[in-house]
């Protein structure tokens, strides 16, 4: 492509994302983190943040954060860990200014504390100037994308981190759209810049998402748990690109649960403990306090159904509990899945794998029938072409990013499901989204509830509203849901996204004890450490297409 310069002289062709990017950049070895500057960009003194929520009979605290003193300087870059509700997510919104201290004193006579922040050489007390020159990727981000079904093309979606709004409010120059397209280009996501989010899978969003915060050079990048859902090509890019951004200026705070994968520019760690801040400093020192991080799956499974769970429903035939030949889906036009034949045979647990957009999620979709098929092909549930979805939902549970994101964890809108845990995991018994007055939940299928609460270490969080919730948190409540009614099948589409590892170790254990019960799995997951024994069966996708489907000794 050749253009004029601002002269009026002929020019060659010319890399946009010159202005984000430097041209002698290298994505395996970026530049050394700097650390020399001793201005402060965020300050945090004595932070204390609490929630209050009034619930059914009495008011219900949370304490988020407690005393929290911290800086981030120039040249600084921060991994920040700690398990889930232990405050991380809301300490990355205090430094976005998007949560306040709590004001004045409480009742010990302990003030809310202060936070500042210092971008240009200015001092500022307030968050409104500030969110300009910070930059966010959330997974609640992710969830309003989702849940607003904007038809956003990618392209649209990335010129909005020019103007830090959800939609274009106002019109691109011709640059940014060039620097648009030279970023696209450098993270290999250039063919999602026609397609609309409906249509993407979780971890082309997360790429684009990612891409957006990096467009407009923003001083200090906050990146909450970017890599999961990632396949391993996608992280490794998505952790370049991180580095990219340090290597310009930008300060990265990058909170995960999987401490095994950083940024390379990473330069101190902060680990949170209920609030409290357990441990800060080089994040070498952090890591080798942290422990390891990858789950132990040894040992037999055993059947971990709490006493008072009802009985596994037994296959109501020797048939096949899914059965799909020549299946093909559209989403917006495009196809997105090839002619798959597919049977989940009684007894047998699956794996489906394949990288990004491969269309693992869309699969998962029609085996829950959520998705339809195109004309031609044949799809049966537990040997029905056309059951009550109703029932069906019962039958089958339900864990994914997707589906989490319709309960409304959401902080940006007012658009929220204000229900308590506990509610969430009694929505199960009705395979609705909510619980609605009409709906009755039975004293047995209660403690049914409980006992799986209890199971999970979620049994004190029960009355706590879900909006206040961290999104680990949240998820162990849909794990619940998905699991109290004792399904036949069980379809879990990344469902350790954001445990932390303590929580995952469990929740594999549990997966194993389930199996071992007699419950059939489908399972998606882009880390083989989740796969455990139990799953005895592949299906590989790529671009739509079944490239294996058998036993797994065989894959």
């Amino acid at each position: 492509m050749h253009g004029r310069d601002a002269h009026g002289g002929q020019h060659g062709p010319r890399n946009h994302l010159s202005a984000i990017f430097p041209m002698n950049m290298t994505t395996h070895s970026p530049a050394p983190c700097s650390s020399e500057s001793p201005n402060a960009l965020v300050t945090l003194e004595r932070v204390h943040v609490t929630f209050i929520r009034h619930a059914a009979s009495s008011p219900a605290t949370t304490h988020a954060l407690r005393g929290i003193d911290w800086a981030l300087h120039r040249g600084e870059h921060w991994a920040i860990a700690g398990a889930n509700g232990a405050g991380k997510s809301t300490l990355l919104r205090l430094i976005r200014g998007e949560q306040r201290p709590n004001q004045g004193t409480d009742e010990h006579g302990i003030p809310g504390g202060t936070v500042r922040w210092q971008v240009d050489g200015t001092r500022q007390t307030t968050p409104f100037t500030i969110r300009r020159h910070i930059a966010t990727v959330t997974a609640e981000m992710q969830e309003h994308y989702v849940r607003q079904q904007w038809r956003l093309t990618g392209e649209e979606l990335l010129l909005t981190g020019f103007f830090d709004s959800p939609l274009l409010y106002e019109t691109p120059t011709q640059e940014q759209h060039a620097a648009a397209q030279d970023l696209a280009r450098s993270l290999d996501v250039l063919h999602l810049l026609d397609m609309e989010l409906p249509a993407m899978s979780q971890g082309q969003l997360r790429k684009l998402l990612v891409a957006r915060a990096m467009i407009a050079r923003p001083a200090i990048v906050v990146l909450d748990e970017v890599c999961e859902g990632l396949d391993p090509k996608s992280r490794t890019e998505v952790l370049e690109t991180i580095d990219r951004a340090a290597s310009l200026g930008s300060s990265i705070l990058y909170a995960s649960h999987r401490l095994d994968e950083l940024p390379t520019c990473i330069t101190h760690g902060l680990r949170l403990h209920a609030g409290t801040i357990e441990a800060q400093g080089p994040i070498r020192t952090v890591l080798e306090a942290s422990g390891a991080d990858a789950p132990q799956l040894s040992g037999p499974a055993e059947s971990v159904l709490p006493p008072s769970a009802p009985a596994l429903h037994a296959p109501e035939a020797d048939g096949p509990l899914i059965e799909m030949e020549q299946a093909d889906v559209f989403i917006n036009r495009k196809q997105v899945l090839h002619g798959v034949t597919w049977r989940i045979m009684p007894g047998e647990n699956w794996a489906v794998c394949g990288a990004n957009g491969a269309g693992k999620s869309s699969l998962l979709r029609l085996v829950m029938g959520d998705e339809r098929q195109a004309w031609g092909g044949t799809l049966r549930w537990f040997g029905d072409t056309a059951p009550n979805m109703a029932l069906l939902h019962q039958r089958i549970g339900y864990v994914s990013d997707k589906f989490q994101a319709t309960y409304g964890h959401d902080r940006y809108h007012s658009t929220l499901l204000d229900i308590s845990g506990e509610e969430l995991v009694w929505s199960g018994f009705h395979a609705s989204v909510g619980l609605w007055e009409w709906q009755q939940v039975s004293e047995e299928q209660k403690e049914t509830a409980l006992a799986w609460m209890e199971y999970m270490g979620i049994a004190a969080h029960a009355r706590q509203r879900i909006r206040d919730m961290s999104y680990g948190r949240l998820r162990r409540f849909m794990l619940c849901r998905a699991v109290a009614p004792a399904p036949e099948l069980l379809v879990l589409d990344e469902p350790c996204s954001g445990l932390d590892p303590a929580a995952r170790d469990h929740f594999l254990h549990t997966l194993r004890g389930l199996a071992a019960s007699g419950m059939q799995l489908i399972y998606v997951t882009h880390y083989a450490e989740e796969l455990i024994p139990e799953i005895s069966h592949l299906l590989t996708l790529e671009q739509g297409r079944v490239t294996f489907c058998g036993p797994r000794e065989n894959g």
